[in-house]
């Protein structure tokens, strides 16, 4: 899950509900932290990790061939 706000935490949520394993992905680590947190709580252990490292090549152009 990129984004660990409001709705992708809350989506996150979700998944783990129905036993989907998450990797989230935020610039805060206290977002996901505390996303990680929720989901301890309602039972859902290990389903939740942190994502580590970058999701995109910064270096590339979309468009190049």
């Amino acid at each position: 899950m990129i984004g660990c706000g409001s709705m992708g935490g809350g989506m996150a949520l979700l998944f783990a509900e129905d036993g989907v394993h998450i990797n989230l992905s935020d610039p805060s680590e206290e977002a996901m932290d505390a996303v990680i947190e929720k989901a301890e709580k309602a039972g859902y252990h290990g389903k939740l990790t942190k994502h580590k490292g970058m999701l995109v090549d910064t270096n590339r152009s979309l468009f190049a061939r």
